[in-house]
């Protein structure tokens, strides 16, 4: 998976062939035959990774009252993971010759269900001023969007630091019209679920 990632994210899904990847590992491309039928099963296993870690998190945050850290909790992982990903596959979402796959037709719709996962937070504890300028889906988009953002700033500089994935999870908040008092407050349970 290593290999292909970073064939798929330097050199271009379409540009990389499944011989280059068997090389890539040491490997004959033969035996990659045994492990993945094609080079799209490749693909479709690294963009699930991009979006499982969130998806699995849902469920943890059933036990947390407050919907503002519910939020924060729920950012704070999906920037975590986006964060943390090998050769940066985040991005392989928004290449060109991945985005009409199959697999990234799979992959769009684990999206929306995270999408509608953060609507249904963002909407939820966001200040009536928010409420009336931005429509739940569109408060959902936003916030999905500063959490990919990492994916951004990983590209430039290749690491993103807790203080900055903290900040992140914070401005998610911040969109919503939260206080900074609840902004605190989110933190604190995030760190306090996280011991």
């Amino acid at each position: 998976m290593d290999a292909a990632a970073r064939l798929f994210v330097d050199r271009s899904f379409a540009g990389t062939s499944t011989r280059e990847i068997a090389e890539a590992v040491g490997i004959r491309q033969a035996s990659l035959y045994y492990h993945f039928a094609n080079k799209d099963e490749i693909l479709g296993e690294l963009l699930e990774m991009t979006i499982r870690p969130a998806l699995d998190s849902l469920d943890d945050l059933d036990p947390i009252e407050s919907p503002e850290s519910r939020l924060y909790r729920l950012a704070l992982v999906d920037a975590r993971a986006l964060a943390g990903l090998m050769h940066n596959i985040g991005l392989l979402p928004r290449l060109p010759d991945i985005a009409h796959t199959p697999e990234a037709k799979a992959y769009g719709a684990a999206r929306r269900d995270l999408l509608q996962t953060y609507s249904t937070l963002a909407i939820s504890c966001a200040s009536e001023a928010v409420v009336a300028t931005v429509d739940r889906s569109q408060l959902g988009g936003i916030v999905m969007e500063l959490v990919e953002s990492v994916i951004g700033t990983r590209a430039e500089s290749n690491v993103v630091s807790e203080r900055e994935l903290q900040n992140v999870a914070a401005a998610c908040l911040r969109v919503c019209g939260v206080s900074n008092e609840a902004i605190e407050a989110a933190r604190t349970a995030a760190r306090e679920l996280a011991a």
